[in-house]
């Protein structure tokens, strides 16, 4: 009997996935939503996945995006200084 799939299917629908770093963000043009950039605990760089906020803080990640947001705006503002002070 061949097998289909199905059931390894079945079996991540289930499965619970950690984040291991949250790598960059970006905005949806199609839906207007924010969207992360994931790398996934136990899997390579080829498997990381753009993941839409609402999603990630309906999965409790919430305090994670703000301090992603609070680091990147940090870097941000860093780099502006350092460009005002070169010119």
């Amino acid at each position: 009997m061949e097998r289909d799939g199905s059931d390894s299917d079945a079996a991540l629908l289930h499965r619970s996935f950690q984040v291991e770093a949250i790598l960059a963000t970006k905005r949806d043009r199609s839906g207007g939503r924010d969207l992360f950039y994931i790398k996934w605990v136990g899997f390579p760089p080829s498997e990381n996945t753009w993941e839409a906020e609402s999603d990630l803080v309906r999965d409790g990640l919430g305090a994670d995006l703000r301090k992603f947001r609070s680091a990147a705006a940090n870097a941000r503002n860093t780099r502006k200084v350092r460009k005002r002070l070169l010119f």
